[in-house]
């Protein structure tokens, strides 16, 4: 029965029911949306849960990375360049791992390897050789270009490599969340 019967049938009986049972059955609705009242405090502390992930990425990970590569390239990067810089060396290196547990003689996976292999080329060394940093539009199209191969790489396999695809991407985000809560722990006064 769905929930319109399960209502039309209360409504139906509810004026014989004695009032101790109509006082239950209320306490028990109020004790059940106490559930929903407290998803807010839920998703705050998800919240504070990310908060604490993206600073220390940021602090630990994404900034040394940009001050290495500023000093390295003797240039002035975007600020998003270091966080485009991981998010393709992610995207590069789930793909190189798929590749890899492909069939390592089909033409598709020789040509994927290609594509894998020349896309950093073109994305962070061109930028390099001309002394100025990627446009927006570049890394749109480079970043959009890995995902769709990532996609048909995906598709492509089957079994356990699509289970290894999951984990190659998202393993490095979580081990840095989980990393970033821990030190958010660590750092809080009781």
């Amino acid at each position: 029965m769905g929930l319109k019967g399960d209502t039309d049938e209360v409504i139906r009986v509810w004026r014989g029911y004695p009032w101790r049972l109509k006082a239950w059955l209320l306490l028990s609705l109020f004790l059940a949306s106490g559930s929903i009242a407290s998803l807010s405090e839920v998703v705050f502390k998800w919240k504070l849960f990310f908060l604490d992930a993206v600073t220390f990425y940021r602090n630990t990970v994404s900034a040394p990375i940009q001050r290495a590569l500023e000093e390295l390239l003797h240039l002035r990067l975007p600020p998003q360049y270091g966080e485009c810089l991981l998010l393709f060396l992610l995207l590069f290196g789930a793909n190189l791992r798929l590749v890899f547990h492909g069939s390592p003689t089909s033409k598709s996976n020789i040509l994927a390897f290609g594509v894998c292999l020349s896309l950093p080329i073109l994305f962070f060394v061109a930028p390099i050789l001309d002394a100025r940093p990627p446009t927006l539009l570049s890394t749109l199209i480079t970043l959009g270009s890995v995902a769709a191969l990532q996609t048909f790489l995906y598709f492509r396999l089957g079994g356990a490599a699509r289970i290894l695809w999951f984990v190659y991407l998202l393993g490095p985000p979580l081990f840095v969340a989980f990393a970033g809560a821990i030190n958010a722990g660590l750092q809080r006064v009781a």
